[in-house]
């Protein structure tokens, strides 16, 4: 015969269970954060190299130079129309990094980029440059 009083569980069972597991997401939770800032700059990283490569790209099949530009943490492609360079294209890379360029690049129907270029993408805890050689190849470096 059962006891009426052996259906459920205890309350030091019930706060043994609760303690395990309050420990094992303690345990976690710091891994996870690092797993998401990582995450975050590598984001930032693909956003720099899509950039370029559209870049590089549209100024070759559209045969007009590109120039990339950044303004408001955002990157802008733009096209030169009547002397004026007319943004077209944004690209975000995320609103936890911060992105900036020494200077404009400009991308060439013939294949070449000048002025070189090195684009700086910050995070709170990671720093790297990249620089965009006169061909149009990106050189990533962690500051």
């Amino acid at each position: 015969m059962r006891n009426r009083y052996s259906k459920g569980m205890t309350l030091v069972e019930l706060l043994v269970g609760l303690t395990v597991l309050a420990l094992i997401m303690s345990l976690g939770v710091p891994g996870f954060k690092s797993l998401v800032k990582k995450a975050e700059i590598n984001n930032a990283l693909r956003t720099v190299t899509t950039v370029v490569n559209t870049a590089r790209y549209l100024s070759v099949q559209e045969n007009h130079s590109i120039k990339v530009t950044v303004e408001d943490n955002k990157f802008f492609l733009s096209r030169k129309r009547f002397k004026k360079w007319i943004p077209f294209k944004e690209f975000d890379p995320g609103e936890k990094v911060t992105v900036s360029m020494n200077t404009s690049p400009i991308f060439y129907p013939e294949g070449f980029i000048v002025p070189l270029c090195s684009i700086y993408v910050k995070s709170p805890s990671e720093h790297y440059r990249i620089t965009i050689s006169a061909a149009g190849r990106l050189k990533v470096a962690l500051l």
